[in-house]
C-alpha cells in the first residue's frame, strides 16, 4: 500500500528527468482512465498537486491512481531493459519472412498518432534471427479537429527482434502503446505471418486441474509456483524477492497494492493477500542464472509483469556468457512450461501450505481488526470535527 508521502517520493525522483514528456503521460493517462482533462502548464508541482486533490477527491480510487501513475513512470521510463514478448504466426521460411520484412523497410509507415521507420535490418540465416531497429514519433493529436498535428509528443527508437527458431518476438522498449501499435501496423502491412499479443493472465484460466484448488488466484498460482519451485528448477536461483503487485477487485477497499522490502514471502500482508485469493500482477525478482556445468552466467533483478502483454525488464543486469535476450527467451518458455503443466496446480497448492502457513495471514486479519476497534472507539470519546481527522489518519496510513 502507498501513502501520500510514499508516492510524493517517488514521483519527485522519477519527474526530474525527461519532465516534459512525462507529465503529458500522465495528462493522457487522466484523459483516458479517468475522463478527466487536466493541464499541468509543464509544472510538475502543479501536477502533483491536482493528482493529490483529485486522489482525495476520490478515496476509493486513490491507491489505483498511485499505482497506475508508478507503473507508468516506472515502466515508460525506466533504467532497465525491458522486452515485451509475442508469438510469431508463420507457415513460411526464414527467407521468406525475412524478404518480406525486408521489402517492409523501403518506406516510413504510419499508425494513428505514431510514424516509424526502419532504420536498420539484420538478418542472420544460420541463428534464424532478423534484428529490427525502428525509430518513432509519436505526434499530438488535434482533438479538436480529430488529426494529428505536427507537435512531436515522444520520439524514440525500438529495437525488435523476430526469433524463428521458436516463433517468437521480441520488442525491446518499456513504452507499451508504441510497442503495441508497431505490432498493429506490422500485422496489418503483410499478409504472410502475424504477431500475436502473449496474454499469461487470460491463459492461466485454462491450467489443467485448476478446479482442485478454489482458494488461490490463478496468476497467483502461476507466480508462487515460478518463485518456490519453477524457476529454481530451470538454471536459475532465486536470491531474493524484492516486490510484489497484487489486484483484488473485489476487495472493500485497497484494490491494488505494490509491497517492496526483501524476503517479501515471510511478509505477513503479503501472506494475507494470497490467501484472500489476490492476483499477483507483477512481481521483481533477483536471480542467478546457471550454465550447463554449474557457473553463474547471468546476474539479474527480473521485473514479470502479467498485467498485459509478457513483459520482463531485467535491471543491474551482468551478464557474463548469457544475454538478456536468451533469458527473456527462455523465462517465456518456463512460464509456459509452468501452465501447462498437469502438476503445476497441485504442486503449488503444497508450496503454499509449507512454505506461507496461513496462521501468520491470520495475524494480518486481526491486527486489522484491532485497528478498527481503535479507530472507532477514539472517535465515539472526540467532537465532530476530530472524526473527520481520525478518519483521515487512518485512511492514510492503514487504508482503514
Amino acid at each position: 500500500m502507498i501513502n501520500i508521502e510514499q508516492f510524493t517520493r517517488v514521483y519527485t525522483a522519477k519527474i526530474k528527468f525527461n519532465k516534459k514528456s512525462r507529465l503529458s503521460a500522465i495528462q493522457e493517462y487522466f484523459a483516458t482512465e479517468h475522463d478527466l482533462q487536466l493541464s499541468f502548464e509543464d509544472d510538475s508541482n502543479k501536477a502533483l498537486e491536482r493528482i493529490l486533490e483529485y486522489s482525495s477527491s476520490e478515496p476509493n480510487k486513490e491507491q489505483e491512481i498511485f499505482n497506475d501513475i508508478i507503473n507508468l513512470l516506472h515502466d515508460r521510463y525506466s533504467m532497465g531493459e525491458a522486452f515485451i514478448v509475442y508469438n510469431l504466426n508463420t507457415t513460411l521460411s526464414f527467407d521468406e519472412v525475412s524478404n518480406s520484412i525486408t521489402e517492409m523497410a523501403e518506406e516510413k509507415l504510419d499508425y494513428e498518432m505514431f510514424e516509424f521507420e526502419f532504420s536498420n535490418v539484420n538478418v542472420d540465416s544460420l541463428s534464424k534471427e532478423i534484428k529490427i531497429k525502428f525509430k518513432y514519433k509519436e505526434y499530438q493529436k488535434d482533438i479538436a479537429n480529430n488529426l494529428r498535428s505536427d507537435i512531436v509528443n515522444n520520439s524514440g527508437q525500438i529495437p525488435l527482434i523476430i526469433e524463428m527458431n521458436s516463433n517468437k518476438v521480441l520488442v525491446h522498449t518499456g513504452y507499451n502503446k508504441a510497442s503495441n501499435h508497431l505490432i498493429k501496423l506490422i500485422n496489418d502491412s503483410t499478409l504472410i505471418f502475424s504477431i500475436s499479443e502473449i496474454k499469461v493472465k487470460n491463459d492461466v484460466s485454462r491450467m489443467p486441474n485448476l478446479v482442485v484448488n478454489n482458494s488461490f488466484n490463478p496468476i497467483s498460482i502461476l507466480s508462487l509456483n515460478l518463485l518456490l519451485s519453477g524457476l529454481n528448477s530451470n538454471q536459475y536461483l532465486v536470491q531474493d524477492i524484492l516486490s510484489i503487485s497484487f489486484n483484488n477487485e473485489d476487495a472493500p477497499r485497497v484494490k491494488k497494492a505494490r509491497l517492496g522490502g526483501t524476503n517479501l514471502l515471510e511478509d505477513a500482508d503479503v501472506i494475507h493477500r494470497i490467501y484472500r485469493g489476490d492476483s499477483i500482477t507483477n512481481f521483481i525478482v533477483e536471480v542467478l542464472h546457471l550454465n550447463e556445468i554449474g557457473e553463474v552466467d547471468l546476474i539479474a533483478e527480473i521485473h514479470v509483469d502479467f498485467r498485459n502483454e509478457l513483459k520482463l525488464t531485467f535491471y543491474n543486469a551482468q551478464p557474463i556468457n548469457y544475454t538478456v535476450e536468451l533469458a527473456t527467451l527462455d523465462l517465456e518458455q518456463i512460464i509456459r512450461k509452468v501452465i501447462n503443466s498437469q502438476e503445476t496446480v497441485i504442486k503449488t497448492d503444497d508450496l503454499i501450505n509449507t512454505n506461507l502457513p496461513l496462521l501468520q495471514a491470520n495475524n494480518t486479519e486481526l491486527v486489522s481488526d484491532v485497528l478498527k476497534r481503535i479507530k472507532e472507539e477514539l472517535k465515539n470519546k472526540v467532537d465532530a470535527s476530530a472524526k473527520t481527522e481520525i478518519d483521515e489518519y487512518f485512511r492514510v496510513n492503514y487504508q482503514l
